[in-house]
């Protein structure tokens, strides 16, 4: 089986070297490998650590036009050769073992999706970085728990694919989600709700880790999370998913609001128990903040929106 990975970057030249590496050292026969960013420096940085990795001999790097990234999926799609085909970021790295764990999602021929498990690489101990490691574990424990058997999938829907690290099997049907409309700011999302609307299922590999960095302070913080979280509304908003009976699980503040112990239950120290009081009204100035900009339809679509704190 042919396996494609497509690797967006936008100005990722410090972190593609070790994106490239860790996906190398998943040696599966027939990867592919393409490398999407539109700056001239991550392109040549790329270019030096392909050449150390002849097992990648079937990779090519892509120049797309900058433009975001649903717009660099839909210029590497049409190269991408993969009956699999997995997304991933160029500003983080996947584990050794990501890859296999991954295409082992695929045992069940309804499976249409699989999603990875991100992980904060940032230090705990400080007020950021305690909040992306909630973060993971928040997304992780739901994806577990819409994993279980015998869940009423009918109520919650599939997993939700990440947008840090997953993969999808082209079947006819799937291949026709694409190009992928350009104004979408969460094609995550967007891919995970057109798969269980074509009937097919998305599941989760919580072994498949991607390593991920995170915002530092509140301005990024909530410029990444009205474009993630806000994706998902932008796409609920377009569309209501009524498919069989199996709805997508959805983002948004009555789901936050269901997951509110979840912050309680993760807490280990005073400390953590003392970010709680900051991280549960941010989270509600978010949501005001996210539904305001979409009442007033006052955001930017699909482009490139770099997150500068989450590059250290």
């Amino acid at each position: 089986m042919k396996v494609t990975v497509i690797l967006t970057s936008y100005n990722e030249y410090h972190s593609i070297a070790k994106a490239i590496s860790q996906i190398a050292k998943n040696d599966i026969k027939d990867l592919e490998l393409l490398v999407v960013a539109p700056d001239e420096k991550t392109i040549e940085v790329a270019k030096k650590e392909l050449a150390k990795h002849p097992q990648l001999k079937a990779s090519k790097i892509i120049k797309d036009a900058g433009t975001g990234k649903p717009n660099a999926i839909n210029t590497a799609i049409p190269q991408a050769k993969g009956e699999i085909i997995i997304f991933t970021d160029g500003d983080m790295y996947i584990s050794d073992n990501a890859i296999f764990l991954l295409l082992e999602g695929f045992t069940d021929e309804k499976v249409a999706g699989v999603s990875g498990h991100p992980v904060s690489l940032d230090d705990r101990n400080t007020f950021w970085g305690f909040s992306s490691h909630l973060f993971c574990y928040g997304a992780h424990t739901v994806r577990v728990a819409l994993q279980k058997e015998g869940l009423p999938r009918k109520k919650k829907g599939y997993p939700p694919m990440s947008g840090y690290l997953y993969a999808i099997k082209m079947t006819k049907a799937v291949a026709k989600l694409f190009p992928l409309p350009t104004e979408i700011r969460a094609e995550d999302a967007y891919i995970s709700k057109r798969i269980n609307e074509l009937g097919y299922k998305t599941t989760y590999s919580p072994d498949a880790l991607a390593y991920v960095r995170f915002p530092k302070n509140l301005h990024d913080w909530i410029d990444q999370k009205k474009r993630s979280l806000g994706g998902n509304i932008q796409i609920r908003i377009r569309a209501t998913l009524q498919k069989e009976g199996l709805p997508l699980f959805r983002r948004g503040i009555i789901q936050d609001t269901s997951g509110f112990f979840i912050p309680i239950k993760f807490a280990s120290s005073p400390k953590e128990y003392f970010y709680l009081f900051g991280i549960y009204p941010l989270r509600l100035y978010l949501w005001i903040l996210i539904y305001i900009q979409h009442y007033k339809k006052d955001y930017s679509n699909g482009r490139w929106e770099q997150i500068k704190s989450s590059k250290i």
